[in-house]
């Protein structure tokens, strides 16, 4: 980085903060959780290196209507999530595409979305990585949505994964979680 600072090559040393910072949190997150805002910190990293690769081809949307301190996920959550989107959805289009991160609460739950305009899947690819029967081997953080989906039900028992989309249409992976299982911190009154 030092280097690439004396050769004024600003975007080279850029992508080399994100990566150390990709890095850091691979290897210093040992706890089971890891609050919201660290997950999207790291995933803002990993989309910019991902769009200094591929350029206009790869468009991202982030909208959490969150207090995004308030809860917690399993680290690595969402990286590979969005990570298949890129790889698997919107790289595979000549024309690219867009990843979207939504978060929202809804009644009793904290609701976790990533979606692409992608190449979508048919019904029985979905049903086979739901069930974590699907490998992708072509992942490169070699975590993978069956990982990710078993470490949720690990944690969270009773939370709800779907996977929704159509051939050709894109790809939705909704995940939901009560958010008392999920809060980082117990309100006061409880």
């Amino acid at each position: 980085n030092g280097m690439a600072d004396m050769e004024g090559a600003g975007t080279t040393g850029e992508l080399i903060r994100s990566l150390s910072r990709l890095f850091r949190y691979s290897l210093e997150n040992r706890s089971d959780r890891v609050p919201l805002y660290q997950e999207l910190t790291m995933i803002k990293d990993y989309i910019y290196i991902e769009k200094k690769r591929f350029g206009d081809r790869l468009d991202y949307v982030l909208k959490a209507d969150v207090d995004l301190e308030t809860y917690e996920i399993p680290s690595f959550t969402l990286q590979p999530l969005v990570e298949n989107s890129i790889r698997h959805g919107i790289l595979v289009r000549p024309e690219g595409g867009v990843v979207a991160i939504r978060i929202m609460e809804r009644r009793e739950e904290l609701v976790l979305q990533v979606l692409d305009n992608g190449i979508g899947m048919e019904k029985t690819q979905r049903d086979r990585l739901l069930e974590g029967r699907e490998r992708q081997e072509s992942s490169s953080s070699g975590i993978g949505t069956g990982n990710v989906f078993r470490r949720l039900r690990l944690m969270f028992p009773e939370c709800r994964i779907r996977l929704l989309g159509r051939k050709g249409r894109g790809t939705c992976v909704e995940i939901r979680i009560s958010k008392k299982e999920c809060r980082r911190y117990e309100d006061s009154d409880s």
